[in-house]
Protein backbone atom coordinates (compact mmCIF):
# COMPACT_ATOMS: atom_id res chain seq x y z
CA UNK A 1 0.00 0.00 0.00
CA UNK A 2 1.19 3.53 -0.74
CA UNK A 3 0.51 6.56 1.39
CA UNK A 4 -0.68 9.86 -0.03
CA UNK A 5 1.08 11.89 2.67
CA UNK A 6 4.00 13.03 0.50
CA UNK A 7 5.34 16.24 -0.99
CA UNK A 8 4.95 14.94 -4.59
CA UNK A 9 1.20 14.66 -3.93
CA UNK A 10 1.04 18.28 -2.82
CA UNK A 11 2.85 19.36 -5.97
CA UNK A 12 0.55 17.12 -8.00
CA UNK A 13 -2.44 18.93 -6.51
CA UNK A 14 -0.95 22.29 -7.49
CA UNK A 15 -0.09 21.28 -11.04
CA UNK A 16 -3.19 19.27 -11.91
CA UNK A 17 -5.93 20.31 -9.58
CA UNK A 18 -4.65 23.29 -7.79
CA UNK A 19 -13.14 23.13 -7.21
CA UNK A 20 -13.27 21.77 -4.04
CA UNK A 21 -16.92 21.34 -4.74
CA UNK A 22 -18.81 24.48 -5.67
CA UNK A 23 -15.61 26.49 -5.78
CA UNK A 24 -14.28 27.35 -9.21
CA UNK A 25 -15.50 29.00 -12.41
CA UNK A 26 -15.44 32.28 -10.47
CA UNK A 27 -17.46 35.02 -12.20
CA UNK A 28 -18.80 32.76 -14.93
CA UNK A 29 -21.51 30.87 -13.07
CA UNK A 30 -23.55 33.97 -12.20
CA UNK A 31 -23.63 35.04 -15.85
CA UNK A 32 -27.14 34.63 -17.28
CA UNK A 33 -25.55 33.12 -20.39
CA UNK A 34 -23.35 30.65 -18.47
CA UNK A 35 -25.57 27.74 -19.50
CA UNK A 36 -24.67 24.38 -17.98
CA UNK A 37 -22.12 25.98 -15.61
CA UNK A 38 -24.87 28.06 -14.01
CA UNK A 39 -26.94 24.89 -13.61
CA UNK A 40 -24.13 23.19 -11.63
CA UNK A 41 -24.36 26.02 -9.10
CA UNK A 42 -28.17 26.26 -9.02
CA UNK A 43 -30.44 23.97 -11.10
CA UNK A 44 -33.23 26.57 -10.84
CA UNK A 45 -31.32 28.51 -13.53
CA UNK A 46 -32.82 26.12 -16.09
CA UNK A 47 -36.22 27.77 -15.62
CA UNK A 48 -36.94 30.49 -18.18
CA UNK A 49 -33.27 30.49 -19.12
CA UNK A 50 -31.76 33.12 -21.42
CA UNK A 51 -30.01 30.22 -23.17
CA UNK A 52 -32.32 28.40 -25.60
CA UNK A 53 -29.93 25.48 -26.20
CA UNK A 54 -26.33 24.78 -25.27
CA UNK A 55 -23.95 22.00 -26.21
CA UNK A 56 -20.99 21.94 -23.83
CA UNK A 57 -18.00 20.31 -25.52
CA UNK A 58 -15.77 20.37 -22.45
CA UNK A 59 -14.35 22.56 -19.70
CA UNK A 60 -11.95 22.23 -16.79
CA UNK A 61 -11.63 24.21 -13.56
CA UNK A 62 -8.87 23.80 -10.99
CA UNK A 63 -8.62 25.34 -7.53
CA UNK A 64 -6.04 25.30 -4.73
CA UNK A 65 -6.01 26.98 -1.34
CA UNK A 66 -3.25 26.23 1.17
CA UNK A 67 -0.86 27.83 3.65
CA UNK A 68 2.21 25.72 2.79
CA UNK A 69 3.27 26.31 -0.83
CA UNK A 70 3.07 29.28 -3.15
CA UNK A 71 4.71 30.31 -6.42
CA UNK A 72 6.79 33.47 -6.91
CA UNK A 73 5.38 34.68 -10.23
CA UNK A 74 7.96 37.47 -10.38
CA UNK A 75 10.73 34.93 -11.09
CA UNK A 76 11.74 34.17 -14.66
CA UNK A 77 9.82 30.93 -15.12
CA UNK A 78 10.13 30.87 -18.92
CA UNK A 79 13.88 31.35 -19.26
CA UNK A 80 14.76 29.18 -16.30
CA UNK A 81 12.10 26.47 -16.10
CA UNK A 82 14.61 23.93 -14.75
CA UNK A 83 15.04 26.09 -11.68
CA UNK A 84 11.31 26.38 -11.07
CA UNK A 85 11.19 24.45 -7.81
CA UNK A 86 14.41 25.89 -6.42
CA UNK A 87 13.71 29.55 -7.19
CA UNK A 88 9.93 29.88 -7.63
CA UNK A 89 8.33 27.59 -5.06
CA UNK A 90 8.11 29.29 -1.69
CA UNK A 91 7.47 27.05 1.31
CA UNK A 92 5.94 28.03 4.61
CA UNK A 93 6.44 24.97 6.83
CA UNK A 94 4.48 24.98 10.09
CA UNK A 95 3.29 22.35 12.51
CA UNK A 96 -0.35 22.66 11.35
CA UNK A 97 -0.30 23.35 7.59
CA UNK A 98 -3.53 22.94 5.58
CA UNK A 99 -4.53 22.45 1.94
CA UNK A 100 -7.71 22.18 -0.11
CA UNK A 101 -7.79 21.50 -3.85
CA UNK A 102 -10.00 20.17 -6.60
CA UNK A 103 -10.33 19.59 -10.29
CA UNK A 104 -13.74 19.78 -11.99
CA UNK A 105 -14.03 18.65 -15.61
CA UNK A 106 -17.45 19.19 -17.20
CA UNK A 107 -17.63 16.81 -20.14
CA UNK A 108 -20.09 16.63 -23.06
CA UNK A 109 -23.37 18.10 -21.80
CA UNK A 110 -26.64 19.40 -23.23
CA UNK A 111 -29.28 21.85 -21.98
CA UNK A 112 -32.39 23.17 -23.72
CA UNK A 113 -35.71 24.86 -23.05
CA UNK A 114 -38.72 22.61 -22.48
CA UNK A 115 -41.75 24.81 -22.98
CA UNK A 116 -42.09 28.52 -22.22
CA UNK A 117 -40.98 28.44 -18.58
CA UNK A 118 -38.98 25.20 -18.09
CA UNK A 119 -35.62 23.70 -19.01
CA UNK A 120 -33.82 20.35 -19.03
CA UNK A 121 -30.11 19.47 -18.89
CA UNK A 122 -27.98 16.34 -19.22
CA UNK A 123 -24.43 16.66 -17.92
CA UNK A 124 -21.25 14.63 -17.38
CA UNK A 125 -18.40 15.49 -14.99
CA UNK A 126 -15.12 14.14 -13.62
CA UNK A 127 -14.17 15.47 -10.20
CA UNK A 128 -11.10 15.09 -8.03
CA UNK A 129 -11.15 16.47 -4.47
CA UNK A 130 -8.31 16.72 -1.96
CA UNK A 131 -8.02 18.20 1.51
CA UNK A 132 -5.40 17.87 4.23
CA UNK A 133 -5.49 19.39 7.71
CA UNK A 134 -2.84 19.78 10.40
CA UNK A 135 0.26 18.30 8.80
CA UNK A 136 3.80 19.25 9.86
CA UNK A 137 5.51 21.07 7.03
CA UNK A 138 8.91 20.78 8.74
CA UNK A 139 8.63 17.01 9.15
CA UNK A 140 7.39 16.63 5.59
CA UNK A 141 10.31 18.59 4.15
CA UNK A 142 12.81 16.65 6.24
CA UNK A 143 11.44 13.29 5.08
CA UNK A 144 11.18 14.27 1.43
CA UNK A 145 14.49 16.17 1.17
CA UNK A 146 16.72 16.26 4.23
CA UNK A 147 16.84 17.79 7.69
CA UNK A 148 19.90 19.98 7.00
CA UNK A 149 17.71 23.08 6.64
CA UNK A 150 16.65 22.77 10.29
CA UNK A 151 18.74 23.03 13.43
CA UNK A 152 15.84 21.87 15.59
CA UNK A 153 12.04 21.93 15.63
CA UNK A 154 9.03 20.50 17.44
CA UNK A 155 5.93 19.19 15.73
CA UNK A 156 2.41 18.45 16.96
CA UNK A 157 -0.03 16.96 14.45
CA UNK A 158 -3.26 16.94 16.43
CA UNK A 159 -6.49 15.82 14.75
CA UNK A 160 -4.70 15.38 11.42
CA UNK A 161 -6.92 14.43 8.47
CA UNK A 162 -6.41 14.04 4.72
CA UNK A 163 -8.81 12.72 2.08
CA UNK A 164 -8.38 12.32 -1.69
CA UNK A 165 -11.46 11.31 -3.72
CA UNK A 166 -12.08 10.90 -7.46
CA UNK A 167 -15.46 10.16 -9.06
CA UNK A 168 -17.60 10.54 -12.21
CA UNK A 169 -21.08 12.07 -12.56
CA UNK A 170 -23.90 11.68 -15.09
CA UNK A 171 -26.67 14.11 -14.20
CA UNK A 172 -30.23 14.98 -15.19
CA UNK A 173 -31.54 18.43 -14.20
CA UNK A 174 -34.93 20.13 -14.48
CA UNK A 175 -36.07 23.64 -13.60
CA UNK A 176 -39.36 25.50 -13.95
CA UNK A 177 -41.16 28.71 -12.96
CA UNK A 178 -43.65 27.98 -10.15
CA UNK A 179 -44.94 31.49 -9.33
CA UNK A 180 -45.11 34.43 -11.73
CA UNK A 181 -46.25 37.90 -10.76
CA UNK A 182 -46.50 41.18 -12.62
CA UNK A 183 -42.91 42.10 -11.76
CA UNK A 184 -41.31 38.92 -10.45
CA UNK A 185 -41.00 35.16 -10.83
CA UNK A 186 -40.00 32.30 -8.55
CA UNK A 187 -38.02 29.41 -10.06
CA UNK A 188 -37.14 26.00 -8.63
CA UNK A 189 -34.95 23.21 -9.91
CA UNK A 190 -33.28 19.94 -9.04
CA UNK A 191 -30.66 17.48 -10.26
CA UNK A 192 -30.27 13.73 -9.91
CA UNK A 193 -26.74 12.45 -10.49
CA UNK A 194 -25.62 8.88 -11.07
CA UNK A 195 -22.15 8.56 -9.54
CA UNK A 196 -19.27 6.25 -10.40
CA UNK A 197 -16.67 6.28 -7.65
CA UNK A 198 -13.12 5.79 -8.93
CA UNK A 199 -11.46 5.58 -5.52
CA UNK A 200 -10.27 7.32 -2.39
CA UNK A 201 -7.29 7.46 -0.03
CA UNK A 202 -6.92 8.88 3.45
CA UNK A 203 -4.60 9.50 6.40
CA UNK A 204 -5.39 10.42 10.01
CA UNK A 205 -3.82 10.90 13.40
CA UNK A 206 -5.44 11.85 16.67
CA UNK A 207 -2.07 13.00 17.98
CA UNK A 208 1.46 12.68 16.61
CA UNK A 209 4.02 14.81 18.45
CA UNK A 210 7.79 14.89 18.53
CA UNK A 211 10.96 16.86 17.90
CA UNK A 212 14.10 16.97 15.76
CA UNK A 213 17.53 17.67 17.24
CA UNK A 214 20.10 18.81 14.70
CA UNK A 215 23.04 18.15 17.05
CA UNK A 216 22.21 14.47 17.48
CA UNK A 217 20.41 14.17 14.09
CA UNK A 218 17.63 12.22 15.74
CA UNK A 219 13.84 12.47 15.60
CA UNK A 220 11.59 11.57 18.53
CA UNK A 221 8.05 10.33 17.79
CA UNK A 222 5.09 9.83 20.08
CA UNK A 223 1.54 9.13 18.86
CA UNK A 224 -0.47 7.32 16.22
CA UNK A 225 -0.79 7.39 12.44
CA UNK A 226 -3.25 5.65 10.07
CA UNK A 227 -3.40 5.53 6.29
CA UNK A 228 -5.49 3.63 3.78
CA UNK A 229 -6.86 3.41 0.26
CA UNK A 230 -9.69 1.77 -1.58
CA UNK A 231 -8.43 -1.20 -3.55
CA UNK A 232 -5.51 -0.34 -5.87
CA UNK A 233 -6.16 3.41 -5.79
CA UNK A 234 -3.28 5.89 -5.85
CA UNK A 235 -3.15 9.46 -7.07
CA UNK A 236 -0.81 8.50 -9.95
CA UNK A 237 -2.50 5.14 -10.76
CA UNK A 238 -6.25 5.75 -11.03
CA UNK A 239 -8.20 2.48 -11.68
CA UNK A 240 -11.01 3.55 -14.01
CA UNK A 241 -11.80 -0.12 -14.65
CA UNK A 242 -13.14 -0.70 -11.11
CA UNK A 243 -15.96 1.73 -10.33
CA UNK A 244 -18.43 1.96 -7.43
CA UNK A 245 -21.96 3.27 -7.94
CA UNK A 246 -23.89 5.87 -5.96
CA UNK A 247 -26.35 8.75 -6.29
CA UNK A 248 -26.19 12.48 -5.63
CA UNK A 249 -28.69 15.34 -5.65
CA UNK A 250 -28.88 19.13 -6.05
CA UNK A 251 -31.83 21.39 -5.22
CA UNK A 252 -32.19 25.12 -5.83
CA UNK A 253 -34.50 28.12 -5.87
CA UNK A 254 -34.18 31.57 -7.48
CA UNK A 255 -36.29 34.74 -7.40
CA UNK A 256 -36.06 37.48 -10.04
CA UNK A 257 -37.53 40.98 -9.78
CA UNK A 258 -38.11 43.62 -12.45
CA UNK A 259 -38.51 47.32 -11.67
CA UNK A 260 -41.26 47.55 -14.29
CA UNK A 261 -44.21 45.33 -15.09
CA UNK A 262 -43.27 42.40 -17.33
CA UNK A 263 -44.69 42.60 -20.87
CA UNK A 264 -47.02 39.90 -22.14
CA UNK A 265 -44.38 38.61 -24.54
CA UNK A 266 -42.07 35.59 -25.00
CA UNK A 267 -39.16 38.03 -24.83
CA UNK A 268 -37.52 38.30 -21.41
CA UNK A 269 -36.07 41.71 -20.48
CA UNK A 270 -33.15 41.93 -18.02
CA UNK A 271 -34.11 41.83 -14.34
CA UNK A 272 -33.04 44.39 -11.74
CA UNK A 273 -32.37 41.88 -8.92
CA UNK A 274 -31.96 38.12 -8.57
CA UNK A 275 -31.63 36.17 -5.32
CA UNK A 276 -30.96 32.45 -5.12
CA UNK A 277 -30.05 29.55 -2.86
CA UNK A 278 -29.09 25.94 -3.50
CA UNK A 279 -27.75 22.85 -1.78
CA UNK A 280 -25.48 20.87 -4.08
CA UNK A 281 -23.71 17.50 -3.94
CA UNK A 282 -25.94 15.72 -1.46
CA UNK A 283 -24.93 12.06 -1.15
CA UNK A 284 -22.15 9.54 -0.55
CA UNK A 285 -20.30 6.79 -2.40
CA UNK A 286 -19.65 3.55 -0.51
CA UNK A 287 -16.38 1.64 -1.05
CA UNK A 288 -16.18 -1.83 0.46
CA UNK A 289 -12.95 -3.62 1.36
CA UNK A 290 -10.71 -0.56 1.73
CA UNK A 291 -7.23 -1.38 3.08
CA UNK A 292 -6.16 0.39 6.27
CA UNK A 293 -2.90 0.33 8.25
CA UNK A 294 -2.69 1.77 11.78
CA UNK A 295 0.54 2.35 13.74
CA UNK A 296 1.67 3.32 17.22
CA UNK A 297 4.50 5.70 16.34
CA UNK A 298 6.61 5.73 19.51
CA UNK A 299 10.40 5.81 19.42
CA UNK A 300 13.50 7.58 18.12
CA UNK A 301 14.97 7.36 14.60
CA UNK A 302 18.12 8.75 13.02
CA UNK A 303 17.39 11.36 10.34
CA UNK A 304 19.31 9.32 7.73
CA UNK A 305 16.83 6.46 8.27
CA UNK A 306 13.89 8.51 7.03
CA UNK A 307 15.31 10.99 4.50
CA UNK A 308 14.03 10.26 1.01
CA UNK A 309 12.05 7.20 2.10
CA UNK A 310 8.37 6.41 1.53
CA UNK A 311 6.24 6.92 4.63
CA UNK A 312 4.98 3.35 4.26
CA UNK A 313 8.54 2.03 4.43
CA UNK A 314 9.37 4.15 7.50
CA UNK A 315 6.28 3.00 9.41
CA UNK A 316 6.50 -0.69 8.46
CA UNK A 317 10.20 -0.92 9.23
CA UNK A 318 10.24 0.80 12.59
CA UNK A 319 6.87 0.73 14.35
CA UNK A 320 4.19 -1.76 15.36
CA UNK A 321 1.11 -1.70 13.19
CA UNK A 322 -2.08 -3.55 12.31
CA UNK A 323 -3.78 -4.00 8.95
CA UNK A 324 -7.53 -4.23 8.42
CA UNK A 325 -10.27 -3.70 5.88
CA UNK A 326 -13.30 -1.45 6.23
CA UNK A 327 -16.10 0.23 4.32
CA UNK A 328 -15.41 3.84 3.34
CA UNK A 329 -18.48 6.08 3.08
CA UNK A 330 -16.99 8.87 0.97
CA UNK A 331 -19.05 12.02 1.36
CA UNK A 332 -19.62 14.38 -1.55
CA UNK A 333 -18.64 18.05 -1.06
CA UNK A 334 -22.15 19.02 0.11
CA UNK A 335 -22.46 22.81 0.17
CA UNK A 336 -24.95 25.60 0.78
CA UNK A 337 -24.74 28.25 -1.92
CA UNK A 338 -26.24 31.71 -1.47
CA UNK A 339 -26.21 34.18 -4.37
CA UNK A 340 -27.35 37.69 -5.24
CA UNK A 341 -27.12 39.48 -8.58
CA UNK A 342 -27.93 43.17 -9.11
CA UNK A 343 -28.13 44.94 -12.47
CA UNK A 344 -26.47 48.27 -11.84
CA UNK A 345 -27.25 49.84 -15.21
CA UNK A 346 -27.63 48.62 -18.77
CA UNK A 347 -25.41 45.55 -19.20
CA UNK A 348 -23.37 46.10 -16.03
CA UNK A 349 -24.05 43.68 -13.14
CA UNK A 350 -22.66 43.07 -9.66
CA UNK A 351 -22.96 39.64 -8.01
CA UNK A 352 -22.01 37.95 -4.74
CA UNK A 353 -21.84 34.18 -4.12
CA UNK A 354 -21.08 32.32 -0.90
CA UNK A 355 -20.18 28.62 -0.86
CA UNK A 356 -20.34 27.08 2.63
CA UNK A 357 -19.49 23.45 3.28
CA UNK A 358 -22.12 21.42 5.12
CA UNK A 359 -19.61 18.68 5.95
CA UNK A 360 -17.45 18.62 9.07
CA UNK A 361 -13.67 18.73 8.72
CA UNK A 362 -13.45 16.41 11.73
CA UNK A 363 -14.98 13.60 9.67
CA UNK A 364 -12.34 11.36 8.14
CA UNK A 365 -14.07 10.68 4.82
CA UNK A 366 -15.34 14.21 4.29
CA UNK A 367 -14.62 16.52 1.33
CA UNK A 368 -15.15 19.59 3.49
CA UNK A 369 -13.72 22.93 2.39
CA UNK A 370 -13.37 26.47 3.81
CA UNK A 371 -16.18 28.95 3.22
CA UNK A 372 -15.54 31.01 0.08
CA UNK A 373 -17.20 34.29 -0.94
CA UNK A 374 -16.78 35.77 -4.42
CA UNK A 375 -17.97 39.27 -5.37
CA UNK A 376 -17.88 40.03 -9.09
CA UNK A 377 -18.62 43.05 -11.25
CA UNK A 378 -19.33 41.94 -14.82
CA UNK A 379 -20.24 43.24 -18.24
CA UNK A 380 -22.80 40.88 -19.79
CA UNK A 381 -24.11 40.62 -23.34
CA UNK A 382 -25.24 37.65 -25.37
CA UNK A 383 -21.92 37.02 -27.05
CA UNK A 384 -19.54 38.57 -24.57
CA UNK A 385 -19.01 38.46 -20.82
CA UNK A 386 -16.21 40.15 -18.85
CA UNK A 387 -15.61 39.37 -15.16
CA UNK A 388 -13.39 40.70 -12.38
CA UNK A 389 -14.02 38.41 -9.34
CA UNK A 390 -12.62 39.15 -5.90
CA UNK A 391 -12.45 35.91 -3.91
CA UNK A 392 -12.40 35.79 -0.10
CA UNK A 393 -11.81 32.66 1.94
CA UNK A 394 -8.32 31.48 1.11
CA UNK A 395 -5.88 30.78 3.91
CA UNK A 396 -3.80 33.88 3.20
CA UNK A 397 -6.27 36.63 2.24
CA UNK A 398 -8.35 37.58 -0.84
CA UNK A 399 -7.39 37.21 -4.49
CA UNK A 400 -8.42 39.21 -7.57
CA UNK A 401 -9.09 37.54 -10.91
CA UNK A 402 -10.39 38.09 -14.42
CA UNK A 403 -12.55 36.13 -16.86
CA UNK A 404 -13.82 36.21 -20.43
CA UNK A 405 -16.76 34.56 -22.21
CA UNK A 406 -16.64 35.13 -25.94
CA UNK A 407 -19.06 33.05 -28.05
CA UNK A 408 -17.74 29.46 -27.85
CA UNK A 409 -14.74 30.16 -25.60
CA UNK A 410 -14.63 30.72 -21.85
CA UNK A 411 -11.44 31.34 -19.88
CA UNK A 412 -10.75 32.88 -16.49
CA UNK A 413 -9.33 32.76 -13.00
CA UNK A 414 -10.25 33.97 -9.54
CA UNK A 415 -6.62 34.89 -8.82
CA UNK A 416 -5.08 35.97 -12.16
CA UNK A 417 -4.50 39.63 -11.28
CA UNK A 418 -3.12 38.74 -7.87
CA UNK A 419 -0.79 36.16 -9.45
CA UNK A 420 0.58 38.12 -12.39
CA UNK A 421 -0.28 41.81 -12.12
CA UNK A 422 -0.26 42.71 -8.44
CA UNK A 423 2.94 40.77 -7.85
CA UNK A 424 1.76 38.96 -4.74
CA UNK A 425 2.60 35.35 -3.92
CA UNK A 426 -0.86 33.90 -3.31
CA UNK A 427 -1.62 30.78 -1.35
CA UNK A 428 -4.89 30.43 -3.27
CA UNK A 429 -5.01 30.06 -7.04
CA UNK A 430 -7.33 28.74 -9.74
CA UNK A 431 -7.93 28.71 -13.49
CA UNK A 432 -10.70 27.55 -15.83
CA UNK A 433 -11.16 27.13 -19.58
CA UNK A 434 -13.99 25.71 -21.68
CA UNK A 435 -15.52 25.39 -25.16
CA UNK A 436 -19.26 25.24 -25.88
CA UNK A 437 -21.84 25.87 -28.63
CA UNK A 438 -24.52 28.28 -27.30
CA UNK A 439 -27.83 29.24 -28.91
CA UNK A 440 -29.42 32.19 -27.12
CA UNK A 441 -33.01 33.35 -26.77
CA UNK A 442 -34.10 36.46 -28.62
CA UNK A 443 -34.12 39.59 -26.48
CA UNK A 444 -35.30 42.03 -29.16
CA UNK A 445 -38.58 41.80 -31.11
CA UNK A 446 -38.39 40.71 -34.73
CA UNK A 447 -40.75 41.77 -37.54
CA UNK A 448 -43.43 39.22 -36.59
CA UNK A 449 -43.32 40.32 -32.94
CA UNK A 450 -43.77 43.98 -33.97
CA UNK A 451 -46.70 43.15 -36.27
CA UNK A 452 -48.34 41.05 -33.57
CA UNK A 453 -47.94 43.72 -30.90
CA UNK A 454 -49.30 46.43 -33.26
CA UNK A 455 -52.30 44.23 -34.09
CA UNK A 456 -52.99 43.63 -30.39
CA UNK A 457 -52.71 47.37 -29.74
CA UNK A 458 -55.16 48.22 -32.53
CA UNK A 459 -57.58 45.57 -31.30
CA UNK A 460 -57.41 47.03 -27.79
CA UNK A 461 -58.07 50.54 -29.12
CA UNK A 462 -61.06 49.32 -31.14
CA UNK A 463 -62.47 47.61 -28.06
CA UNK A 464 -62.04 50.74 -25.95
CA UNK A 465 -63.68 52.99 -28.57
CA UNK A 466 -66.67 50.64 -28.93
CA UNK A 467 -67.14 50.61 -25.17
CA UNK A 468 -67.22 54.44 -25.12
CA UNK A 469 -70.08 54.73 -27.67
CA UNK A 470 -73.48 55.66 -26.14
CA UNK A 471 -76.13 53.00 -26.09
CA UNK A 472 -78.74 53.20 -28.93
CA UNK A 473 -82.19 54.67 -28.06
CA UNK A 474 -85.09 52.33 -28.16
Amino acid sequence: MKTQYTLPLLLFCILTSANVSSQGYFGLRMDNYAGIHGVTLNPAELANSRVATEINLGSVSTYLSNDYLTVDFSSDLVDDFDGLWEESIIRNPQSDNRLNGNIDIVGPSLMFRAGKKSGIAFSTRLRGLYRIDNFSGQLLEGVQDDFDAFSAFDFAMNNHRSFLHTYLEAGFSYGTVVIEGLQSQLKVGGSVKYLQGVGASFTSSESLTGSYNGDTERIDFNGDFTYGTTTDYYYDEIPFGELTSGFGFDVGVAWEWWSKELPDSPLLPPYRLKLGASITDIGTISYEGADQSSYQVNGTLRSEEVEGEEVEYILDGNFDGTESTQTVEAGLPTSLNLMADFRVAGKLYFSAVMNKSLSSRDELFSSSFPTVVAVTPRLQTKWLGLYAPVVFGGYEGPTVGAGLRFWILTVGSGSLLTDLVLGDNPYSTDVYVGVKLPFYRRTKPNKKDVERMEAEKEEALDTDSSDDKPAAKE
